[in-house]
């Protein structure tokens, strides 16, 4: 742990690392899913809500940052908040890709 915090510098590039990958995880199931999507309307709707979704991700973890402030441990909460956002959108689009209305004509 280091003084000027009590966080490791390392926990926060491994939660940096974790949201990477969380990530990439994401654009391939939003991928899969645009690729999947034949109707325009569909897609168009899927877009907007990709959009929505990133600015209330955005917004809710914003929100951690002003409960608690500008130090090391925020940046923590601040990364797994993303991860655990990050996390349950794939699982919403990755149970779309299961939905057979997705790729209906």
């Amino acid at each position: 742990m280091d003084a000027a915090g009590g966080v490791d510098p390392a926990m926060i590039e491994c939660g940096g690392q974790e949201l990477e990958r969380r990530n990439a995880d994401l654009n391939r199931a939003y991928k899969a899913l645009s690729t999947k999507v034949v109707r325009g309307e569909v897609l168009a709707h899927l877009r907007t809500s990709e959009r929505s979704w990133m600015k209330f991700r955005d917004d809710e973890c914003d929100l951690i940052g002003a409960a608690y402030g500008d130090g090391s441990l925020t940046k923590i909460l601040f990364q797994q908040c993303l991860i655990d956002a990050t996390k349950t959108r794939t699982k919403t689009l990755e149970n779309y890709l299961q939905q057979p209305d997705f790729s209906q004509p």
